[in-house]
């Protein structure tokens, strides 16, 4: 990983099952001697507390780069962000390319199920993002060939398949979610 890239966010979107979860552990997995991995589980709390948020950015990491995770945050990044969570938007956008984030070794990695023209044009303006990757699903075709190459054969019920999908159904389940069960009681 290169340090150079310190301070660029880096952002994957694409809708549930596409793979997003899956491809970060392997990317966390193969950079693992030089990049610290800080996984954000409290998003809301790290943007909106900035001693919280200084305490872990400004700590001197053990590797040459400091990646910072936040999975399916796309409140954060949405055009209503300000109004609806406040300045968390603005104090990740500092921390990217702002003054707060120049001369640190650090990249933030926001993943969201959020179709890419909901997020604020802030987030998704040429030159701010280091990377934005979005995970589709399969066509019909890609989807066949996963499959064959895997050693199956099967008939596809829709043109587009998640890759969660069609583990499932090599795993012997189905890519159509099942009727939902009633429950309830009978007056």
């Amino acid at each position: 990983m290169d340090a150079s890239l310190a301070g660029k966010l880096v952002l994957w979107h694409g809708e549930p099952g596409t793979g997003k979860t899956y491809a970060l552990r392997a990317w966390a997995r193969s950079c693992i001697d030089s990049v610290d991995v800080n996984y954000i589980v409290d998003p809301e709390v790290f943007f909106s507390n900035s001693g919280y948020m200084m305490e872990l950015l400004t700590r001197t990491p053990p590797k040459e780069l400091s990646l910072f995770v936040a999975e399916d945050t796309g409140e954060l990044l949405a055009r209503d962000a300000k109004r609806s969570i406040g300045q968390g938007l603005s104090r990740l956008l500092n921390i990217c390319d702002g003054l707060i984030g120049q001369g640190m070794r650090i990249l933030f990695l926001i993943t969201t199920n959020e179709d890419l023209g909901s997020l604020h044009p802030a987030v998704v303006r040429p030159g701010r993002c280091h990377a934005n990757i979005s995970f589709e699903p399969f066509t019909e075709d890609e989807a066949a060939r996963w499959l064959s190459a895997r050693g199956f054969e099967a008939e596809l019920p829709r043109a587009r398949s998640t890759i969660a999908e069609l583990y499932s159904m090599i795993n012997g389940g189905s890519i159509v979610a099942g009727k939902k069960k009633a429950f309830g009681f009978i007056a």
